[in-house]
């Protein structure tokens, strides 16, 4: 550390203050992390030490977060942690990346927050220099950064940072300007070896930029006299001022090679600041500010050199303005020694490089400051106004710059700046010398002015009068005669170029034009123009044509505009016109030729004259041109087109308006005569064929609005839609906005338009532009009221928020579903958020609720679910806002009519609207109701026992408003037990008993019993009736079902809703007495019998199965087994099945799996599912519902399985006895109804929703195996057989890997549980585990999914010879593989192990049978081996199973033999093998065969003379003999032989075989 704790060596570039250097180079004065007192803190910093710049940035935003860290606040203001800080802040201040220096200047600030700003403050004169240089930083974010914090660690006081921080800090920023633009340079901030050198020079030049900005604020304080400056200071300033590397830097900033745009603009205002007149405070203050204008002139002047720049010009936009203030400046600073002089003899060519640099697309100020330099610049300095030369120079390039210009204002003062610099130089010259240049000048100036972007006429104008002053004052009019001549020559010519001499112009020649005629018109000389004019009108009555005619028409137009129609010669050609034997010169003259008539002093008759007579004369040759003489005369002369003055015209525009392909001109002409009846008319219909004609005839009413009182607003329909469509188009906007002013029933049109609008239309626009008064509000209710009154409570009975309650309405009109009402609620979500308005609050209510019932009842399975529901969650939402803040002892009292609510009107009157509703007793009522009872539950749900007993209200007094009270109850479950409803459940429990008539019951008796259920629902167990009551109660409600009208139509609603009373009896109440038992087992067998025949109630079948499966769970039915029959009648009913599969809603789902469920668990006796399998297959193969498929399914297995097994053991008797009489052969024929089933190729998507079609297809094959279960391999075979002619197999396996993604993760988990990653044992694979009665919590696409694998299984399994057939036939390699790979690793392993576990079964078996046999099994090689001992010598087979098993073949191997020859060893192998591969047999199957070969053969019998063997594969004996040779054959074997070879002969001898007949 230094002696002296409080001094900096500054003369070493040391920016330290508080006795350890801070240093800006890379390489003295690094922080030592090891002396730190914080593990973390040392591993940070020796980070940020590092070269990396990712690890920099992380590494400070760790800091950052650990400066956040209050645990940490002792170690950060620990002296040493300051100190590395302080000397590490200024190296990652000024580093390359922008984030480092961003976060370096975060870290600063928040160190300061951290330790304290009194703390901290002695810490200042070493940090605050490099963290204001930050406020100077190229990168926003980095300035924005550096301010922050700066601002925020001074109390938020902007003086502070901007002016009290330099004056406190002065001495140290100073010395830190001092050390960065003296001390440092690129080599010293930046390591060569790890950093390139242009961002070397990058750094360091913005470490300048910074420096030098930091310099002029400090000229700005010393000016504004804040700063009193020190003789050591102003030493040190002039050091820095005289510093021949700073200026150096004009050059290099402003050269290709090193472009540095800002640096060269600092630099530039620096020196504005220094020598600015008059001399400032601090240009005073220096020893010899003329010694230093000199060194600077020369500096400019050698360093800053456009000459060779390669870069474009528009680089320097941002600082060429100040550049030119800069020079001027430079330029007024010393009269005596001008800089210009002092520069040197190169002064004059960088005046021209200069000026050549033009105005870089900046701002016309340039031009303004070229003109102060032109005034101010010594006449015998830089350049010489004396010389032609440099005039010819100057005039050039600016002439230049002008031609280039593309906008009007710099356009202005260019040619302002022109004019002055012919000033400068006509002083000293001979105006005559001058003219070739003000020839130059001219002609520019004119194709500038002519060019389409100046377009301010007045500014023009203003410019042609200096131009013509200009012109005036140099006695130019030989150059207006050959403008002229040209001009002339241009008119009568075809080319479209215009050029005088060797200048050619860049706008149009009508522009042109144009222009000459505005300068020329400011002389008195009509000379100038007249001749031009006389000659054009010559050649267009000579009729001469071609392109010539345009230009000269549009020449004649400008003059008219701008000079008049005093020619005589140009009056007289227009009286001609109109009867020119050349139409389309005619209409090519309409422009001109009206701005004459309107000119002239020419009466109406004669307008309307000349006009009929030329459209006659156009219309008799030309009709393309007739629209646009129309429009040229509607234009120009503004006259109205009416059947009695121009009846042709009419006429045309009548027959025009008819068209169905108008161009847009053509109906921009029509529609400005639509105030005409016929022609509006016609208009519109042509605007109702599509939408594109709709919104262009939209555009044109939008832009021309006619008065739509009157029109045909019917025709209007399509046309308005479309606007309300595109609204946000502005047109339409104004469109909508005009039929509002002009309609009185535009609120109808509003209508029709909500009314044929779509769930996706957007109404939000519509919305905003309608008044609450414009809203369709009454006609909205009357169809929401009406679509209510005809929902189908019989469905909705099944699941709604008021459970049992709907039956407390009249039963709705059941018509069906309005989908009006999903796009009601559509448009009342932004009705909502517009218009505070009770009614929509209600209508929000209703249309909320019918939007789930309408998902619940609709059967279409194309609705917007989602946005459905997301609709009705919002319509919901905003209605329940109203009651947030309400107290529900208000609501109901206003409800029970005792008080209305006083302090909230808009809530008072929504509940005044609903309860009115409510009374209504209809399905409307019962909407008004679920509307009360959401509101209920918002409060109820969270209530505590303690809130709801401070309840004031008597719930009673709601008992004669049973819909109300209904709505309280259900949403009171948790409270339904309180003592503050004793009473209500009282009375509503004694009121069921008063109910006897057949009146009371259908209107009482229902009631009560409704609303008493819903004590049933309390989610706590207690005793709703008393016992002695409850029997009562039953015993009463048994009297009903026992009465004459228990079967009337009536009584069915309270059959549903006594059954439902029984559930809830039954799930609260786990004692009931055996009258209850009976009364249920009644109404059990009772509304199972109606079921049948009242198949529209829906709800009684749902509430009667329910009933049973919660029956059936207490066991306590005694007549069980005849309700069994009785649903599986229900199930299989055809009717019925007919009416759900109409309806197929969530109702009809609902029952489905409910019924599912029940079906499941019963036991049908196989004889009952016998004698109606042809239903159950019927349902199977006909219905649309899934859980119908799976009832069915699961039922015919059972069947199946039961039977096969009485079916195999009828087989195999048959085959045995086929040889006694009366004996017919048994065959085993699969189901032709399934087989069809299966033979139907089935295309489907797993991934897709999953179809009834797609279920059934894969349960058919389900059902189908269940065939191959348990039976013989020969059924098997002829199972497989049947199969295989269908060609069923292969379109199995096609579907099952076209459907399934065998690397889809999701899957392979359900198929194991292993780890998918890894090798899986067969005891971790579940594909042999699937039944079709449960699947496992698994989505139906889950579930298909894993059935599919499981048919595979299944399919391996027992028929593994035809999925290899198929297999071995696959061309799509990269398929082949992934099944390969699938089967070894989740279906190979199951089958290999259990055929090992079969062999190991059977071994002690087939052991015991033979006691020279020997079996061996390998459960690591997958081998079984035979053993087999003769006379102490071993004959051994071994079969061995590939891991790829069954789609690659076993391998029957013989490695030991004896005794037997070696083609009869090959034909047993052989023989065994068949057993495997081509017959679907048993490994033990081939094991047996050999042996008995073996037995048999050392037994002495003959084998088979075909296939060597003696027994073949259907364990037969060759049986055979030939008469001739007497050789032995298989019976099959032959058979074979004789159908390929096509003749009875002996395969070994040739002679004819002949068999004997048994008698």
């Amino acid at each position: 550390m230094y002696p002296d704790a409080n001094s900096a060596d500054e003369s070493v570039g040391d920016l330290g203050y508080n006795g350890y250097p801070v240093y800006l180079n890379y390489f003295t004065a690094l922080p030592d992390p090891s002396i730190l007192s914080d593990s973390s803190l040392t591993i940070l910093f020796k980070s940020l030490l590092k070269k990396d710049s990712i690890t920099k940035e992380k590494s400070l935003n760790d800091l950052l977060s650990l400066l956040d860290n209050e645990a940490l606040t002792d170690v950060f203001r620990d002296e040493l942690t300051i100190m590395s800080w302080i000397q590490l802040y200024p190296k990652l201040a000024i580093e390359n990346t922008k984030n480092i220096r961003s976060l370096s200047h975060q870290v600063q600030g928040k160190f300061l927050s951290t330790v304290g700003g009194r703390e901290y403050s002695k810490y200042l004169k070493s940090s605050i220099p490099i963290w204001l240089s930050g406020i100077f930083d190229n990168e926003k974010s980095v300035s924005n950064a550096a301010f922050k914090t700066l601002v925020s660690s001074f109390q938020n006081d902007n003086d502070k940072v901007t002016t009290k921080v330099w004056i406190i800090f002065f001495d140290q920023i100073l010395n830190f300007i001092f050390t960065s633009i003296t001390i440092e340079n690129p080599d010293s901030l930046s390591d060569s070896r790890y950093t390139n050198e242009s961002d070397s020079d990058s750094k360091y030049e913005r470490l300048l930029n910074g420096a030098l900005q930091m310099l002029i604020r400090i000229i700005e304080h010393v000016n504004e006299e804040r700063l009193i400056l020190e003789p050591t200071s102003i030493e040190k300033l002039e050091s820095i001022l005289a510093n021949d590397e700073l200026w150096n830097y004009l050059g290099t900033s402003c050269s290709s090679e090193r472009l540095n745009i800002g640096l060269f603009k600092t630099l530039l205002v620096l020196l504005k600041f220094i020598f600015a007149a008059p001399i400032s405070k601090f240009t005073g203050s220096l020893h010899d500010s003329k010694s230093l204008y000199k060194f600077i002139s020369k500096k400019f002047i050698k360093n800053v050199n456009f000459k060779n720049n390669k870069t474009s010009n528009i680089v320097f936009s941002s600082a060429i303005l100040q550049f030119w203030d800069t020079i001027i400046t430079l330029t007024q600073f010393d009269e005596d020694k001008n800089f210009w002089d002092l520069g040197g003899s190169k002064s004059g060519s960088r005046f021209i490089d200069y000026l050549k640099l033009g105005p870089c697309n900046s701002s016309e100020i340039y031009y303004i400051l070229i003109r102060k330099i032109l005034t101010v610049i010594p006449r015998n300095s830089a350049i010489d106004f004396s010389s032609l030369t440099v005039y010819e120079k100057l005039n050039q390039i600016v002439c230049q710059q002008l031609s280039s210009l593309n906008n009007a204002k710099f356009v202005k003062e260019c040619i302002l700046s022109l004019v002055c610099l012919y000033d400068q130089f006509s002083a000293s010259l001979d105006k005559s010398l001058l003219i070739p240049e003000s020839k130059r000048f001219f002609y520019t100036s004119i194709d500038s002015l002519s060019k389409r972007y100046f377009s301010d006429k007045q500014a023009k104008e203003n410019l042609a009068l200096d131009i013509t002053k200009f012109m005036k004052a140099g006695n130019n009019v030989e150059i207006f005669q050959e403008f002229q001549n040209s001009a002339i020559a241009q008119s009568l010519s075809s080319s479209s170029d215009f050029k005088i001499g060797e200048f050619v112009f860049n706008s149009s020649f009508d522009r042109i034009i144009d222009t000459y005629f505005r300068i020329v018109k400011n002389f008195e000389d009509d000379s100038f123009y007249e001749n031009m004019i006389n000659n054009i009108i010559d050649s267009l009555q000579n009729n001469s044509k071609g392109n010539d005619q345009k230009i000269s028409l549009q020449v004649l137009e400008s003059y008219m505009d701008i000079i008049g129609c005093k020619n005589s010669n140009l009056v007289n050609f227009f009286g001609s016109l109109a009867d020119s034997n050349d139409p389309n010169f005619v209409v090519s003259s309409l422009n001109i030729y009206f701005k004459y008539l309107n000119s002239a002093t020419i009466d109406e008759t004669e307008k309307k004259s000349s006009v009929n007579r030329i459209f006659n004369r156009i219309s008799s040759t030309d009709h393309s041109n007739l629209s646009n003489f129309i429009s040229t005369v509607a234009k120009n002369i503004n006259i109205f087109i009416d059947l009695g003055s121009y009846p042709e015209i009419y006429e045309y525009l009548v027959q025009l308006s008819e068209s169905e392909d108008l161009s847009a001109e053509d109906l921009q002409l029509c529609f400005s005569y639509s105030s005409n009846q016929k022609i509006f008319s016609n208009l519109l219909s042509v605007a109702s064929l599509d939408r594109e004609r709709a919104l262009r005839f939209i555009t044109l009413i939008a832009n021309n609005p006619p008065n739509l009182v009157d029109k045909e607003l019917d025709s209007l329909t399509f046309v308005v839609n479309v606007a309300f469509e595109e609204i946000p188009n502005k047109d339409c906007a104004s469109f909508i906005s005009n039929l509002k002013s002009s309609l009185t029933n535009f609120k109808s049109i509003v209508w029709n338009y909500i009314t044929s609008a779509s769930i996706s239309t957007d109404f939000s626009h519509l919305v905003n532009c309608l008044e609450e008064s414009e809203v369709p509000l009454e006609e909205i209710e009357d169809v929401v009221r009406e679509s209510l009154n005809k929902v189908s409570s019989t469905l909705l009975s099944i699941s709604n928020p008021l459970e049992q309650n709907i039956y407390l309405v009249k039963e709705g009109s059941e018509e069906g579903l309005n989908s009006s009402l999903l796009v009601f609620g559509k448009i009342i979500l932004p009705m909502l958020g517009k218009f505070n308005s009770p009614r929509l609050l209600v209508l929000a209510a209703l249309v909320g609720e019918y939007i789930g019932d309408y998902l619940f009842l609709e059967s279409s399975n194309n609705l917007e679910v989602e946005k459905l529901l997301d609709i009705r969650k919002q319509l919901t939402a905003q209605f329940l806002s109203t009651f947030h803040d309400l107290d529900v002892e208000k609501i109901l009292s206003q409800l029970s009519q005792k008080s209305p609510i006083s302090d909230d009107g808009i809530a008072s009157t929504v509940i005044d609207i609903l309860s009115k509703n409510v009374n209504g007793n209809d399905i409307y009522g019962f909407y008004s109701t679920r509307a009360f009872k959401s509101v209920f539950d918002l409060y109820f749900d969270n209530i505590t026992l303690s809130q709801f007993e401070s309840i004031g209200f008597d719930f009673y007094s709601l008992i004669r408003k049973p819909l109300l009270l209904a709505s309280l109850l259900t949403s009171c479950n948790k409270l339904i037990t309180n003592d503050k409803f004793n009473r209500v459940r009282n009375y509503v429990a004694a009121e069921i008993l008063g109910a006897r008539s057949e009146v009371q019951v259908r209107e009482e008796g229902l009631k009560w019993v409704t609303l008493c259920t819903n004590f049933y629902q309390a989610n706590e167990d207690f005793e709703v009736i008393p016992a002695h009551r409850l029997t009562l109660i039953i015993n009463h409600i048994s009297k009903w079902m026992e009465s004459d009208y228990a079967y009337d139509s009536w009584f069915i609603k309270v059959r549903v809703q006594v059954t439902r009373f029984l559930i809830g009896l039954i799930l609260s109440n786990p004692s009931l007495p055996d009258s209850f038992w009976e009364l249920t087992s009644s109404i059990l067998d009772d509304n199972l019998g109606l079921a049948v025949t009242e198949i529209s109630h829906l709800d009684l079948r749902y509430f009667t199965i329910k009933l049973y499966s919660i029956c059936v769970k207490q066991r306590q039915l005694e007549n069980i087994s005849d309700l069994k029959s009785e649903i599986l009648e229900i199930f299989l009913d055809n009717s019925v099945q007919v009416f759900d599969g109409k309806q197929s809603n969530q109702p009809v789902h609902m029952y489905n799996d409910l019924l599912t469920r029940v079906l499941s668990g019963i036991d049908f006796p196989i004889k009952l599912l016998s004698e109606k399998e042809n239903d159950l297959y019927r349902t199977f193969f006909e219905t649309e519902f899934v859980d119908v498929q799976r009832a069915s399914i699961n039922q015919l297995k059972r069947m199946v399985l039961q039977n096969q097994q009485d079916f195999v053991l009828e087989y195999q008797l048959n085959k045995s006895n086929l040889g006694q009489e009366d004996t017919e052969e048994i065959s085993s024929i699969l189901p032709a109804g399934l087989t069809s089933q299966i033979s139907n190729i089935y295309h489907g998507d797993i991934d897709n929703p999953i179809t009834p079609g797609f279920t059934r297809y894969v349960w058919s094959w389900y059902l189908m195996f269940s065939y191959f279960s348990e039976v013989t391999y020969s059924i098997r075979n002829e199972y497989v057989k049947q199969l295989v002619d269908l060609n069923a197999f292969e379109s199995l396996f096609d579907f099952i890997f076209s459907a399934l993604e065998l690397n889809d993760s999701k899957l392979l988990r359900m198929l194991t549980t292993g780890d998918i990653s890894k090798s899986i044992n067969a005891s971790e694979i579940l594909i042999n585990d699937y039944s079709v009665n449960s699947n496992s919590g698994k989505s139906l696409n889950d579930e298909m999914a894993f059935a599919l694998v499981h048919l595979y299984y299944l399919s391996l399994k027992y028929s593994g010879s035809q999925v290899q057939l198929w297999y071995n036939g696959i061309r799509h390699r990269q398929l082949k593989q992934s099944i390969e790979k699938f089967t070894v690793k989740y279906v190979s392993p199951l089958l290999i192990s259990k055929i090992l576990l079969e062999a190991t079964d059977s071994k002690s078996k087939l052991e015991s049978k033979d006691e020279n046999l020997t079996l061996k099994i390998n459960n690591v090689t997958n081998e079984i081996k035979s053993i087999y001992i003769i006379d102490e010598q071993i004959m051994e087979m071994i079969i061995k199973i590939p891991a790829l098993y069954p789609l690659e073949n076993v391998t029957v191997e013989g490695p030991t033999r004896l005794g037997v020859k070696e083609n009869q060893w090959k034909a047993w192998l052989l023989a065994s093998q068949r057993v495997i591969s081509l017959t679907n047999g048993s490994v033990i199957d081939a094991v047996e065969l050999f042996n008995k070969n073996v037995n048999l053969h050392f037994s002495g019998f003959e084998d088979c003379a075909i296939c060597y063997s003696i027994l073949h594969q259907d364990l037969s004996l060759p049986s055979k003999v030939c008469p001739t040779c007497s050789n032995k054959f298989h019976a099959a074997c032959l058979y074979k032989w004789f159908k390929s070879s096509n003749s009875s002969t002996c395969p070994l001898c040739r002679s004819a075989f002949n068999f004997r007949t048994r008698n």
